[in-house]
């Protein structure tokens, strides 16, 4: 999985596809109705081709020129860590980032006692 900081568009997307471990969910239900979601199939000869993103607000302050800052993650891992942090639904989390091959520091906003650090994976580019 990716996710994509957006200083300029202040969003934080999670993206990810057939090619990163992803299968497509048998329906819609869960959603949260402050996210936007896209899926997009093509068809590549006979194998469909999954990209999934969704998208929520996020406040990004960032000390670089970079519209757009990538990290990618392992997708279990990720919610492995979002589960043991504990959090509510309506709780919010602060991520800091500060390369794309350095941990990630997770911080719940009203849990100051609870951190926890999730180490990238390296993101092939075609």
């Amino acid at each position: 999985m990716e996710i994509r900081l957006s200083g300029v568009e202040q969003s934080l997307s999670l993206v990810t596809t057939r090619e990163m471990g992803y299968s497509r969910p048998s329906d819609a239900e869960g959603k949260r109705q402050d996210c936007s979601t896209e899926e997009v199939l093509r068809l590549t000869g006979d194998t469909p081709v999954w990209t999934f993103s969704t998208s929520i607000p996020a406040q990004i302050e960032t000390d670089g020129p970079e519209e757009v800052f990538r990290i990618g993650v392992n997708h279990t891992y990720l919610g492995n860590m979002v589960r043991a942090l504990g959090l509510g639904p309506d709780e919010a989390l602060e991520l800091r980032f500060s390369d794309p091959l350095r941990a990630i520091l997770f911080l719940p906003v009203r849990h100051a006692d609870r951190k926890g650090l999730l180490m990238p994976l390296r993101m092939r580019r075609d």
